[in-house]
């Protein structure tokens, strides 16, 4: 139904919204201390003349001003979609972070500030720090080598009991988080949706969160929880379906025996995933494991 399809859509779109890096805001705040000086004009249509003819201004304020110039019907007050959130003071707030580009006119968006895709090692690990494969590594320069060598090394080495703790808290945190959004989820597309009086709401929750969707909100919460790798987690939804739980398990499994994976690959099993699934399968038995890869 539409209202559960408009939930699903939602969560969505906060998963998405948590995985934006954030970066600083375009402002003439820092400009605007050249431009209050004693007996100028510090009305605020002389302090924008003062700005727009400042020298040296920063790249921040001239990208806001540049916003001001390509978007002044988003910024039209009360009618534009930014609006009221200019005149509270809001104006790159909303038109970056709140607003979809698609919303704007095609003069606002030229002027909306350019976004550098990541490349290099950053580009591979926009997602979170991952063990890449042969194929990635071998496209590193000598100092993304070097980074992600160092990295790989304190990876693999013991970890103490307090580096356990961490991991352990950070994983159960973000577990719960990504819990509590589906069942916000299913909650609103359950009262979204009409249901008898003699239906509870709890049955209408499991209506509401269908496995088709259950699935790809679990998936989802999955990459918000670390686990990146889009083979491995659609190996494991589709082993345990919408079970949350289930899925973290199978994964947390592989953290677990990156020794025993290690071995695998040093004893000449080089499918690196082939070897994860089976040691998933396996319950993490390395000895099951190997025996599966030998067709015993």
């Amino acid at each position: 139904s539409r209202p559960r399809t408009m939930a699903l859509l939602k969560l969505s779109l906060l998963f998405a919204a948590q995985a934006v890096l954030s970066a600083p805001l375009p402002s003439c705040s820092d400009d605007e201390g050249a431009c209050v000086g004693e007996d100028m004009d510090m009305s605020p249509k002389g302090i924008m003349a003062c700005l727009k003819g400042l020298e040296g201004r920063s790249e921040g304020c001239s990208a806001y001003l540049a916003l001001l110039e390509g978007c002044v019907n988003e910024l039209a007050f009360p009618d534009g979609i930014c609006g009221q959130a200019s005149a509270d003071g809001e104006t790159a707030t909303c038109l970056i972070q709140r607003v979809q580009p698609a919303d704007l006119s095609e003069a606002c968006r030229a002027a909306l500030p350019k976004v550098e895709v990541a490349t290099g090692l950053p580009g591979l690990w926009v997602d979170g720090k991952r063990q890449l494969d042969d194929a990635e590594v071998g496209t590193l320069n000598e100092d993304d080598l070097d980074t992600y060598q160092r990295w790989l090394k304190k990876k693999k080495g013991p970890k103490t009991g307090k580096m356990k703790e961490r991991d352990f808290a950070v994983k159960v945190q973000k577990k719960e988080q990504a819990q509590k959004a589906m069942e916000e989820a299913a909650l609103a597309a359950a009262a979204a949706t009409p249901t008898p009086a003699s239906v509870p709401l709890d049955a209408a929750m499991a209506e509401a969160a269908v496995p088709q969707g259950g699935a790809v909100l679990v998936a989802e919460a999955l990459g918000q929880m670390g686990f990146v790798d889009p083979e491995l987690v659609q190996f494991v939804v589709e082993r345990n379906g919408p079970d949350l739980d289930a899925c973290v398990r199978d994964l947390a499994t592989l953290n677990e025996n990156e020794a025993g994976l290690r071995d695998l690959a040093e004893m000449g099993f080089a499918d690196a995933k082939l070897n994860a699934k089976l040691l998933i399968k396996n319950g993490g038995s390395g000895k099951n494991t190997g025996g599966d890869l030998l067709g015993e």
